[in-house]
């Protein structure tokens, strides 16, 4: 900068012209109060606080608007001379934070200002997902973010999102300190380094300041015991900007510069713009102009060969091995790679992320994304497409000039064969052109079975390239996406999308799961109650462009016809039984249907637009809905149209349970439907006379509990004090469950890699020749869900009655369950692992594994049931069914009912478990498992109402008084008395320390910083 504003570029100096400014503009008489300031700044050496102090008193000098004044005139008006060093740091290629208040870094770099007042803003910066400068002080242009005097070091002091993004920095990353001497007696750095040095007091990640070499021993005597080191960059200040060059080199190599880091960072944050434009959770996110890569995608699944590939060869690999690659390696070093994804797999994405990602660890390339589809027949047309991306990301290149360094994807890759056509020229093109020195990495994406004929040709030159197929995204996955767009129901929205995934077989992309968090965020269904078929509605509705303002059914199709032409579509696959139906029979059906309503589009541009929104596909000459969950739930919108159409449904409804399921869900009011679905319950599932074991009284002489201590007990069932037992336990529940093969926690491993789900569009067989036992669970199925959903038929006289009879059925279910004694060797086995693995002590073990293969068969069951039948719009159904002495009589429907009533949250649960107690007490079920969940929800939930408390008090009473075989009165008075003191003191300390460690928990989340400041 010029020599005359030098003075004002040091604190003193600063201050200096601070009382100046105060003499001239506002107070000509105040040599006392001069005086009295600079006294301040006499003791500056000696107290550390002298500056700030004479900061202070100034500040209170100067009203509001001299204080801006003064503040432009004595930095806002700073130039820079020579901006040699300035280009150099930014060489280092590092989020750059500076304490002053001027902008010469921005004017030299041509960038923007962030401050701490704006922390949203610091975080993209602190995490290169924008280049703007810090100021971790303020900035002169904006008052209220100026940090000047001990009022203002207070306020950044206290605040917690400052202090928050500065604690994880200096906690995750190391800073180098540029002139910046007094660090450690700044109060807002000083308190930094001070948090540090209490939160991790043997921190090994140090933080740098560069001095020179005669102030070296000085700073290292006033560092010490700090996690500051000292560092001499030289003899004089003029050594620095070669030191800092050296630092840049050894980090970047020699041909980085300041303008190639520019148009690295502007080309990485054209990419970010243009995913913006791209991905559907950018409208839940309140500020997209602060948002990053990482903010809009995950990384993505790539797999060494296709998913089917791995599992066809499962055999010949080491079990446990990791299949899925290391994206975040592969982008470092990536040179060159083909990536093969079906349509909607995410392909584009993948590219995308893949070259932002080199790009960005780099420092010096230039991502670029290019489409194939797109390419000229010249001469060179990836020089002529990268030429024309740069321009659009205002990274300009002249006509003549060299192309930058790029890291380059070119999506959409055909190849063919013929050696004539346009598209084998441009491919042989595009090849010569990846072997020119500009491009210093490739990504190739194509369709599956384009990647032979890429491979054989890369192979021909000496172009290598790794080829990557995309995965199925998990439900890690899953999580890390919804974490995106709402961090804080995260859990909740992937668990609800992979629900409805798993259960219609929808594919498992990022675009599937991106829909489906768009329309749970959007609060067209309900997150927790609503059904599948409103799910798969509201997810299909968005796939046909229901709230396009752009369309208008006066000019061109819009989402209720384009959902009309669908639902014609899908009743003559239904009724013809078919998967598919040829090209020329799906546009007569189309042209048929415009001829009836009186339109005149085109059946042909018609069938490419379903195409192009992903619910129709077509190849060789054949059109099937990409979805099978697609065709029954379109064949379903039409059988509300269509009476017709319905009564061919219900004259076969196993067959069609799916579309029936689904017409039930939209409808909600069928009683007719209702009626004729409910008589299937009737149908004889076989069960043997044989008592299961689960529904059996006997002498059960075990149990957890041990004889008089209830203390002991509650911390048994507490899951946060015996890990072992419990963490068991709950691993077994799940490898049971209905959707046990959902844990997608496991990855990609071999050994137990699964098949992706594919529903076929009808069963295999006539249902009315299968087993009775596979009618029964399909008629289960269907009334199950018939009865849940037709929650506005109004007839309570007869969903009681279904019910009843439902219940039952679930009830034989798990009879048949509980007596196959190959399930019950295999739930041993697995609880003796399990009980290995845990170290379960030996005294606990034999009852351990008891305790969880004997209920196996009714977890499974009453899982099942839960799925298909819970809903709070049934439970005065099931009050009705607990009021009918014949349903009482009934062990399984009386066990599944109380069971369904917890699995639902009725407020009555207890109530039922104690009149299922008082019918059925000595049976396994009640005995065992009932007294769990009941014991389990009594230690741990402070919400119950009291008649609740007081119905689990008596049900966990009476099964002591039962276990104990008391039968004189004045017994069971005086171990009732006795149970319930201990009980109650016992629930007291179990809600007390579980209050304590969520505060604990809390405030352990408040010293950490996520992926976003909310």
């Amino acid at each position: 900068m010029s020599r005359d504003a030098q003075p004002r570029t040091s604190w003193k100096g600063l201050l200096e012209s601070g009382i100046e400014y105060v003499k001239e503009n506002i107070d000509a008489d105040c040599d006392d109060w001069i005086s009295w300031v600079q006294s301040d700044l006499k003791q500056s050496e000696n107290i550390a606080d002298a500056f700030i102090m004479a900061a202070q008193k100034i500040k209170n000098k100067l009203p509001d608007g001299h204080y801006q004044a003064w503040l432009r005139e004595a930095i806002g008006d700073l130039q820079v001379a020579d901006d040699r060093l300035i280009k150099t740091i930014a060489r280092l290629n590092t989020p750059i934070a500076t304490t002053n208040y001027d902008q010469l870094l921005e004017r030299a770099l041509g960038r923007q200002s962030v401050d701490w007042t704006d922390p949203a803003g610091m975080q993209s910066a602190l995490q290169l997902r924008s280049d703007d400068v810090m100021h971790l002080h303020g900035v002169w242009s904006k008052t209220e973010s100026v940090i000047f005097s001990s009022e203002s070091y207070g306020k950044i002091v206290a605040d917690q999102s400052a202090q928050l993004l500065q604690n994880s920095a200096a906690t995750a990353t190391s800073f180098l300190f540029l002139g910046a001497g007094a660090t450690t007696d700044d109060p807002n750095l000083g308190h930094l380094m001070s948090w540090i040095q209490q939160q991790i007091p043997r921190s090994d990640n140090f933080h740098y300041l560069l001095c020179l070499r005669d102030d070296l021993k000085r700073l290292q005597d006033q560092c010490n015991g700090t996690c500051i080191q000292p560092v001499a960059f030289g003899a004089s200040y003029s050594d620095l900007n070669g030191y800092l060059t050296r630092l840049a080199t050894d980090a970047w190599g020699t041909e980085v510069t300041a303008d190639i880091v520019r148009l690295n960072t502007t080309s990485l944050h054209a990419i970010a713009d243009r995913v913006k434009g791209e991905v559907i959770i950018s409208s839940h996110t309140r500020d997209t102009a602060a948002l990053g890569l990482d903010d809009l995608l995950i990384p993505p699944v790539l797999l060494p060969a296709a998913h089917e590939d791995l599992i066809r060869n499962a055999e010949d690999d080491i079990p446990g091995q990791r299949v899925r690659c290391d994206v975040r390696d592969e982008a470092k070093e990536l040179s060159g790679m083909i990536v093969i994804g079906e349509e909607t797999s995410g392909l584009t994405s993948a590219l995308e992320w893949l070259v932002h990602e080199r790009a960005r660890t780099s420092g010096n390339l230039i991502p670029v994304i290019v489409d194939f589809s797109t390419f000229s027949k010249s001469v060179h047309p990836l020089h002529r497409a990268i030429r024309r991306e740069l321009n659009e990301m205002e990274v300009p290149v002249a006509p003549g000039e060299d192309l930058p360094r790029v890291v380059v994807a070119i999506d959409n890759v055909v190849s063919t064969q013929n050696l004539s056509s346009d598209v084998h020229k441009m491919f042989e093109r595009l090849v010569i052109d990846l072997d020119e020195s500009f491009v210093e990495g490739f990504v190739i994406g194509c369709r599956p079975g384009a990647e032979f004929d890429i491979i054989k040709r890369l192979e021909s030159t000496r172009l290598s390239a790794k080829t990557r197929y995309i995965g199925h995204v998990t439900f890690t996955d899953a999580k890390r996406l919804a974490r995106l767009v709402s961090p804080t129901r995260a859990d909740e929205l992937a668990d609800r999308a992979f629900s409805i995934i798993n259960r219609e077989c929808l594919s498992r992309t990022p675009m599937t799961m991106a829909l489906l968090f768009d329309v749970l965020l959007r609060g067209e269904v309900t997150l927790a109650t609503a059904s599948d078929t409103a799910l798969l509605d509201a997810y299909v509705s968005l796939l046909l462009g229901r709230g396009n303002p752009y369309d208008d059914a006066r000019f061109s199709l819009d989402s209720k016809e384009r959902e009309a032409i669908l639902a014609t579509l899908a009743e003559r696959f239904v009724r013809e039984r078919a998967g598919s139906i040829s090209q020329s029979d799906t546009i007569s059906t189309f042209e048929k249907l415009f001829d009836e309503v009186g339109w005149d589009d085109v059946p042909t541009e018609v069938l490419e637009n379903l195409k192009s929104r992903h619910i129709l596909s077509y190849s060789r000459g054949q059109v099937k809905f990409t979805q099978t969950s697609f065709l029954h739930l379109f064949a379903a919108k039409q059988a509300t149209e269509s009476n017709d159409f319905k009564e061919f449904l219900l004259a076969n409804p196993l067959y069609y349970a799916p579309i029936i399921a689904h017409y039930a869900a939209l409808t909600r009011n069928d009683i007719d439907v209702l009626q004729r679905v409910g008589q299937l319950v009737t149908v004889d599932i076989g069960v043997s006379s044989e008592v299961a074991p689960i529904f059996s009284e006997s002498d059960h002489d075990r149990s957890i509990l041990q004889s008089d201590d209830l203390e002991e007990f509650a911390r048994t069932l507490d899951p946060t004090a015996d890990k072992d037992a419990s963490t068991a336990e709950n691993q077994l529940s799940t490898q049971h469950s209905e959707d046990a093969d959902d844990d997608e926690d496991k990855d990609y491993y071999y050994g137990k890699l699964v098949p992706v789900k594919e529903r076929a569009p009808y069963p295999a067989n006539n249902m009315d020749d299968a087993p009775p036992l596979m009618r029964s669970i399909a008629a289960l199925s269907l009334v199950s869900n018939v009865l849940r959903d037709s929650e506005l038929v109004r007839n309570v006289e007869l969903k009681t009655s279904i019910l009843h009879n439902t219940l039952v059925i679930w009830g034989r279910l798990v009879h048949i369950l509980d007596t196959d004694e190959r399930m019950r060797e295999i739930a041993r086995d697995l609880a003796e692992e399990l009980a290995e693995e845990f170290e379960i002590k030996s005294s606990k073990r034999e009852e351990f594994v008891f305790s969880l293969s004997s209920t196996v068969g009714l977890f499974i069951g009453s899982g099942a049931m839960a799925s298909n039948l819970a809903s709070r719009k049934l439970l005065k159904a099931l009050d009705g069914c607990f009021e009918n002495d014949e349903f009482l009589d009934n062990i399984g429907a009386t066990v599944m009912g109380a069971l369904l009533a917890y699995e639902t949250g009725a407020s009555d649960w207890p109530e039922k478990f104690v009149k299922t107690q008082s019918q059925h007490g000595g049976v396994l079920a009640v005995y065992m498992l009932m007294w769990k969940f009941a014991v389990r929800t009594y230690y741990s939930d402070r919400t119950l109402k009291h008649d609740a408390i007081q119905a689990l008090e008596e049900f966990m009473c009476a099964r002591e008084i039962r276990r104990h075989r008391l039968t004189q009165r004045s017994e069971i008075q005086a171990k009732r008395t006795e149970l319930l003191t201990k009980m109650r003191r016992s629930r007291a300390i179990a809600l007390a320390e579980a209050s304590a460690r969520q505060v604990i928990s809390e405030r352990s989340a408040q010293k950490s910083i996520g992926g976003r400041v909310e």
